[in-house]
């Protein structure tokens, strides 16, 4: 490389770079919140910076990128090639929140995307029907910003949120480490 006056063989730099991809290990798993789990404290890299806040404190943080998700703990939804996608903001409900932002860029990009854990109702339980994400207040009712709580909820029991006859309660979540 004459033209930068430097004294390296490429050969040498394209064998380094190949060597540290290999040594990666991919993280492929996506949360309810939208975010890939190695932006959760708990799913972090060890040694990172997230990860010694889980180890330390205990307390599970979702940072994609440089903003900040309130999301309290990771909830396995998706399965992805390519998880860099997955750092959307929430906004709302549906086609705002980052989940599905993710998953429809990925499948626009032709990149393999797959559901994964438990894609029923979180209210009513039922399994036969469409879901979306919802954000979720810590009082059970509707956020329209990014919240602690994500759940998958069906049409007839976001109909009832919105008429305040359906309050979610949602599940408490384990923030401890593991073993």
């Amino acid at each position: 490389m004459k033209e930068f006056n430097i004294d390296v063989d490429t050969e040498d730099v394209l064998a380094e770079i190949k060597k540290k991809k290999s040594q990666r290990v991919p993280v492929r798993e996506v949360c309810v919140c939208g975010h890939n789990a190695g932006s959760h404290s708990s799913k972090a890299k060890p040694g990172s910076a997230n990860a010694v806040l889980w180890e330390q404190r205990g307390t599970d943080r979702c940072r994609p990128g440089r903003q900040e998700c309130p999301c309290v703990g990771f909830e396995l939804a998706a399965v992805c090639a390519d998880v860099r996608l997955f750092r959307f903001k929430t906004s709302g409900r549906g086609p705002k929140h980052a989940l599905f932002q993710g998953i429809v860029t990925a499948r626009a990009r032709d990149i393999e995307v797959s559901p994964a854990g438990d894609w029923s109702c979180f209210a009513c339980k039922r399994e036969d029907v469409s879901v979306v994400p919802v954000p979720l207040r810590e009082d059970g009712r509707q956020d329209d910003k990014p919240a602690k709580i994500n759940k998958l909820l069906c049409g007839d029991c976001i109909a009832k949120l919105d008429r305040s006859v359906l309050w979610v309660a949602p599940a408490e979540v384990d923030t401890t480490p593991e073993a």
